[in-house]
């Protein structure tokens, strides 16, 4: 059945060949990557990240004070490198705010579920360097800004972008190189096919790898006696 699909010509099955394996060790990189490392770096990145939200929310809100409320906010932005800030009689959305190109959206939700127990929302779409992750509280709402490398793994694009072009550029090198070879084959393919129809090429000259000039010569013997013995 595969064979309807498989491609006629020489040129196609060397790059198939050629474009095949790089495709499925792609398809293992990757899988392994996102599945294995980057998944687990980024849960694990979320998960602290969640748990400082969870705190300083119970430090907030156990605050007496105005002045002990600012102490914590300064706590978050000094130590936890997380901006605070505390918007009064505010509801937080309905829905998250997500970006379509972040893969891990639900592994923040997930972490965020697990540490929290009252009603948080989150934008990873609205900042460039930063995910917004609000918190429901009696009087109000408490908005956190972490930085987004702190949240997510940011190294998967740079990754594959790496992945990918190398890919690409090696498969280049190994097409340009198996040109030649797969001509000096179609050369050889021709000029068998013009002796056959009754014509000559006696610019044919073997070229290519050793095995392929060594049909060439021996096309070449075949042909000359073949004409010693037409003569």
């Amino acid at each position: 059945m595969l064979k309807r699909f498989m491609p006629k010509s020489l040129y196609g099955r060397v790059a198939l060949i050629v474009i095949l394996p790089i495709f499925l060790m792609q398809s293992v990189i990757t899988y392994v990557f996102f599945d294995r490392h980057w998944d687990t770096v980024t849960a694990n990145q979320s998960a602290n990240v969640a748990g400082q939200i969870a705190l300083l929310t119970r430090l907030y809100e156990d605050a007496a004070t105005p002045e002990d409320k600012r102490r914590v906010e300064a706590i978050a932005l000094e130590d936890l490198d997380i901006s605070t800030r505390f918007e009064r009689d505010d509801k937080i959305p309905e829905r998250n705010k997500l970006s379509p190109f972040n893969l891990y959206n639900a592994t923040l939700d997930r972490q965020l579920e697990e540490e929290l127990d009252r009603p948080f929302w989150f934008d990873t779409k609205s900042w460039p360097f930063y995910v917004e992750i609000r918190v429901q509280t009696k009087d109000g709402a408490l908005v956190f800004l972490p930085f987004r490398d702190r949240v997510f793994a940011t190294t998967g694009p740079v990754f594959l972008l790496w992945l990918i072009g190398t890919s690409l550029l090696l498969g280049a090198i190994a097409i340009v190189f198996l040109r030649n070879q797969v001509r000096s084959i179609l050369r050889l393919a021709a000029a068998a096919e013009a002796f056959g129809r009754g014509r000559d090429m006696p610019e044919f000259k073997p070229s290519g790898a050793t095995e392929v000039r060594r049909a060439g010569r021996a096309f070449i013997a075949m042909r000359e006696r073949i004409k010693r013995h037409i003569d």
